[in-house]
């Protein structure tokens, strides 16, 4: 028969991975994150700059992978030149 107890924990693993990959960040953490102040992301935000959000109601949230993927498409090799 099958193990659904088995299964469960893999399920439960799977998706603690996922939840790991598409954390949110509110504003003051990606904030932090990035090294900035919160009110610099607003300032981006409302120009059109910076990493991708999401906006849930009033709530601005950004995906970790989404800034990580800010900040490598920022990163300057400087022997590149």
């Amino acid at each position: 028969m099958f193990n659904n107890k088995f299964h469960n924990t893999k399920s439960r693993n799977h998706n603690a991975e996922i939840a790991s990959s598409e954390q949110s960040l509110n504003v003051p953490q990606a904030a932090e994150y990035l090294g900035i102040h919160p009110r610099t992301l607003d300032n981006w935000r409302s120009q059109h700059r910076g990493p991708r959000y999401i906006r849930l109601g009033r709530r601005i949230v950004y995906r970790v992978g989404d800034v990580e993927a800010y900040l490598e498409a920022h990163a300057v090799d400087p022997e590149a030149t």
